[in-house]
């Protein structure tokens, strides 16, 4: 922090507040994320992104209260995240979703190959993240 701080013209640094931001994610630390979102929101007030990794980060650390009131904040402020895509390619054919959609014509199939893609990742020793089925529930809230 103190490195950021010493290179002149701030406003170009937002990399770097962004990249600290994204180590306090990792190490789960809230005293520094803390001072890098408000550093960050000082150069990009309109940037909904480092409200959303504070957001998780609070998350991770089962800081509930603390991650609904940023989110509650980001709302207030009309800040809310894009919704998410995801694409999957089945015979040569691009499916295009947006995050948690239930309407899809294939949803079914969809979570069936997920489904088997889950069952054969636990089987060759994947472990899930505890929090990271918590943490990516809240990344969709509806904005």
């Amino acid at each position: 922090m103190e490195l950021i701080e010493s290179v002149p013209n701030k406003s170009d640094h937002v990399g770097m507040w962004g990249a600290l931001l994204g180590a306090c994610k990792v190490h789960g630390n809230l005293v520094i994320a803390r001072k890098a979102v408000d550093a960050l929101l000082k150069l990009e007030p309109q940037n909904e992104a480092s409200n959303v990794i504070l957001s998780r980060t609070y998350a991770a650390t089962n800081r509930w209260v603390d991650s609904y009131r940023v989110r509650k904040q980001m709302e207030e402020r009309d800040l809310m995240k894009d919704v998410a895509n995801s694409w999957i390619e089945v015979k040569n054919e691009m499916h295009k979703f947006p995050a948690k959609d239930q309407f899809h014509y294939q949803i079914g199939d969809i979570y069936k190959v997920l489904g088997k893609l889950v069952y054969h990742m636990k089987e060759a020793g994947y472990v899930p993240e505890p929090n990271l089925r918590l943490i990516l529930d809240d990344d969709n809230d509806g904005g």
